[in-house]
């Protein structure tokens, strides 16, 4: 029996403003076995969570739809396991949606944002509840509580579960508690949209390789929606792409991401070996392997000039023995020494729960009782009045849009911070407009924000910060939900701005981002900095990089492994490096 039958499956959202929208969801034809891993990828906007609303039934029977024909929203047919969970039928002459609806508990579906899931006060709340309304046992609910947070690698908070909100959790911690709720109640498919979008890379691969440990021995079906490659190569048996709310490739992994025309043309993140010249013009290499399977006998990768850290700058940030503890005793920043030179960009690193969302706040203004030295463009961060204007010297972009944005249309967000400075209606109005146009959302310019997708809200908070021109701007994960198209953009605009002068600390679980953007980091670990350098010796150093849970991109993976073969002298950070050398030696050899 098939996990998910889709047949002709039309879907358009309700627009209660009089506006005629696009279908979502144009004629998905779609069939996932049981027992299958399955992975759906493809640009911003795609349809992706769509498609995972349809098979959890959320779509279209959690929607109001205010028309009393649903055809113009809705046609053809999902199904689970055969049952039918949403279809168009008649029912005393009229039209009329049928089937069960949404189909929890037998199908778990983790949302991108964990926070809009949460419904209890307590982490322990949170596992038991749905295993309460389950009607399970008592002993059977604890045995199965330790049992999912051990899976999603959080055991060691077990004994004090029922004392701690959700809310005290870090980011990648909210989104293992939500993925270890469902895999207490034990679905028969789970489906995960961007499960691991605010993870460490070690976390990253701990969850999955959690959840593939499940399907083995459970015979659960997964359907993953993920940006990253490598995850969907590891794990997917078979993937599909959206485009435009349309399926445009289905196949393994390997076909998808061996295929450069299809990367192109649908902005869908790669392995970065696919970029390389390996192959013929159309397929690419898309393993280590079988690029260095490629490379000819005598072949000698030339070392590439790494850019130097810029040390002549005067300082911008100081901060000396810096310490920061919760109220609940919980100290998060142990100590911290370090200084931001003018015109700087850099990562700041580490996994989940190292402390680096509480520096940046402690940098921005927002967190003010701390102890030790910090000070902010020669201003004593201390001092209240100082901590205040801060936003005038530091743009600070959260990690959850949501915490940020709270205007009723895109154009009020952006236009808020510049109304508060005081600037004229003149000038706003072309900020606004010229903001929103490098961000990709001047078509959404009178839209409300709380109707964007997750990646459109992330990319709003940036165009809010960018607008005030601050001297620092501070992105908690800016790239985080977007396609490849979407997140180069925002980082080549990032480093737009820095050439203008601007001074920028990224923070980042995208190690590939660090490689090609920051040429310097800081690594947190535990409340503490343990690496402050350049970022090309960070991915030498793979103590350091084991320590703090990270793990070096594709690349530099490569040119490690090119190192011990002989092939280069010294590690790369980039496609684009590896892609000069190569040219090189085949303008040389005539080939």
């Amino acid at each position: 029996m098939d996990a998910v039958t889709i047949k002709n499956f039309y879907w358009k959202y309700p627009n209660f403003a009089g506006v005629v929208s696009d279908f979502a969801l144009k004629n998905v034809n779609l069939t996932i076995k049981s027992g299958e891993f399955f992975g759906i990828t493809g640009p911003s906007g795609a349809g992706k969570t769509s498609l995972c609303f349809s098979i959890a039934g959320l779509i279209p029977h959690q929607m109001q739809l205010n028309e009393r024909d649903p055809r113009q929203y809705i046609s053809g047919t999902v199904q689970v396991f055969d049952e039918t969970v949403s279809a168009v039928g008649e029912k005393n002459g009229k039209h009329v949606i049928t089937g069960k609806g949404v189909m929890a508990p037998e199908v778990g579906l983790v949302m991108q944002d964990p926070e809009s899931q949460f419904l209890t006060m307590s982490v322990k709340q949170e596992l038991s509840l749905g295993l309460q309304f389950l009607n399970i046992n008592t002993e059977e609910i604890e045995t199965r509580i330790k049992e999912s947070l051990d899976r999603v690698g959080m055991v060691d908070i077990y004994d004090v579960a029922d004392k701690i909100h959700p809310s005290e959790l870090s980011g990648g911690q909210k989104q293992r508690l939500i993925i270890a709720s469902f895999i207490a109640m034990r679905p028969k498919i789970l489906i995960l949209d961007e499960p691991t979008s605010d993870l460490d890379p070690a976390g990253k691969l701990e969850i999955i390789e959690a959840i593939q440990k499940l399907k083995t021995a459970g015979n659960l079906t997964v359907i993953l929606v993920e940006h990253n490659p490598e995850l969907m190569q590891d794990f997917a048996d078979r993937m599909v792409v959206l485009n435009e709310g349309t399926i445009v490739a289905m196949g393994k992994p390997d076909d998808i991401y061996s295929d450069i025309d299809l990367i192109n043309k649908y902005n869908i993140y790669a392995p970065e070996i696919a970029e390389l010249e390996c192959g013929n013009d159309s397929k690419r290499c898309t393993t280590i392997k079988s690029f260095i399977a490629n490379i000819p006998g005598d072949f000698k990768f030339e070392k590439i000039q790494n850019k130097v850290l810029d040390e002549g700058s005067p300082v911008l940030i100081e901060v000396k023995d810096l310490k920061f503890a919760y109220e609940d005793g919980t100290q998060a920043l142990k100590g911290l020494s370090f200084e931001v030179r003018q015109n700087a960009l850099l990562a700041l690193i580490g996994q989940n729960g190292s402390g680096k969302s509480t520096l940046s706040k402690i940098l921005s203004g927002i967190e003010g009782n701390f102890s030790g030295t910090v000070k902010v463009a020669d201003l004593d961060l201390h001092d209240v009045k100082n901590r205040r204007n801060m936003p005038r010297h530091v743009g600070y972009v959260f990690q959850n849009p949501d915490h940020q944005i709270f205007n009723r249309s895109v154009y009020d967000e952006v236009a808020y911070g510049l109304k508060n400075m005081g600037i004229s209606p003149s000038i706003i109005d072309e900020r606004v407009k010229a903001v929103l146009t490098r961000v990709n959302l001047i078509d959404k310019i009178k839209e409300d924000p709380l109707f964007l997708g997750r990646g459109q809200k992330r990319r709003l908070g940036v165009a809010s910060v960018l607008a005030m021109h601050p001297e620092i701007i501070i992105v908690d994960e800016p790239t985080t939900g977007q396609d490849y198209k979407m997140s180069k953009e925002i980082m080549e605009l990032l480093k737009a701005l820095n050439e203008d002068g601007t001074t920028i600390i990224v923070i980042t679980h995208d190690m590939r981002l660090v490689a090609e953007f920051c040429p310097r980091s800081i690594v947190m670990s535990q409340g503490k900095i343990i690496y402050d350098g350049s970022t090309f010796n960070l991915f030498k150093n793979d103590d350091v990089l084991e320590k703090a849970s990270l793990r070096a991109p594709q690349i530099v993976r490569l040119s490690k492994e090119m190192v011990k073969t002989g092939m280069s002298d010294d590690i790369m950070l980039t496609s684009e490096d590896v892609n000069k050398s190569y040219g090189k030696w085949h303008v040389v050899h005539g080939s």
